[in-house]
């Protein structure tokens, strides 16, 4: 969507790097843009996986900073046109025909979003959806390629924009907000389970897996995990463990009042085993610090 005739004229003298005519306006204008404008472009790329360097990109330089009349009048910062099925408000401006018709939106954030479903639902744009997120080069190259904008140095312009502004800044801040709301979501599946032990949620443990392994599938920080867990950084890891996502209890369930030792047993792994803090079993059983049950004891549990 190569904005030609006064629109691209108008971008030559906002863009910074592409000229020097009102070099000082263009960078006060282009931070303005930038600062209003890259929460909604991160908030894209989590939903849709576009580069948020990339919308910003093609914001800045279809509607040169905000400022083209499509921009402020139609608020579509994409320079996307009505095309076939377009029902809404729209407006006519001179591009690479005389009066073509342009979409109108009620607010930026619905070009945005717009542009978003405009890539996505759109096949010759598919394949950019199998490139890396962070890799805007690729993505500025399919944009050209696809045909969005006729102008041939297209990939160029958006590349030097990205770079130039340090736009993917914002594709690494996406990506972070994505893996933390990942985490979450695991942590949120991992309580709502419905594998319980002594009434606690719990994630049993795979064959090699660590605490920052653990702590990474279940959304729980690894000191978080280790604390509710009576474990310490070197405590070992053993598949089929129960690791608890909260707190352990002060006694086991009361259809659970004994438990008789064997070999290996160390107050840790029966503390574990019932869901029992270290300490409370410490106490059940009137133990001296470091005391361990021989194999046959009869720890009590509550």
């Amino acid at each position: 969507m190569r904005p030609s005739g006064i629109i691209w004229s108008t971008v030559l003298v906002f863009s910074a790097g592409l000229g020097t005519l009102r070099a000082q306006p263009s960078v006060a204008q282009r931070i303005q843009y930038i600062e209003e404008h890259a929460p909604l472009a991160v908030e894209e790329m989590r939903f849709y996986g576009i580069p948020a360097s990339i919308t910003l990109a093609q914001g800045i330089l279809e509607s040169a900073d905000g400022k083209s009349k499509l921009a402020r009048e139609g608020k579509n910062h994409f320079g996307i046109k009505c095309h076939q099925g377009w029902s809404g408000p729209s407006i006519m401006l001179h591009d690479d025909r005389p009066d073509e018709c342009f979409r109108v939106y009620g607010s930026v954030q619905e070009s945005f979003r717009d542009h978003s479903l405009f890539l996505k639902t759109r096949s010759r744009y598919a394949e950019l959806f199998s490139l890396p997120p962070d890799d805007y080069r690729a993505w500025a190259v399919g944009l050209k390629k696809a045909g969005y904008a006729t102008a041939p140095d297209y990939a160029d312009l958006l590349i030097r924009l990205i770079e130039q502004n340090e736009l993917d800044q914002y594709d690494r801040q996406a990506a972070a907000a994505a893996s933390s709301l990942a985490r979450r979501d695991r942590k949120k599946a991992a309580l709502a389970s419905g594998v319980m032990q002594n009434g606690l949620p719990v994630y049993y443990a795979q064959k090699g897996q660590t605490w920052d392994e653990i702590s990474r599938e279940t959304g729980l920080s690894t000191s978080s995990l280790l604390k509710k867990n009576d474990a310490l950084t070197y405590t070992p890891v053993v598949a089929g463990m129960p690791i608890y996502l909260k707190a352990k209890k002060a006694r086991a369930p009361k259809d659970l009042p004994y438990h008789t030792a064997v070999s290996g047993d160390t107050p840790w792994t029966i503390a574990q085993r019932y869901g029992i803090r270290v300490y409370s079993l410490y106490a059940l059983n009137i133990w001296e610090a470091g005391e361990q049950p021989n194999p046959g004891d009869r720890v009590v549990l509550r």
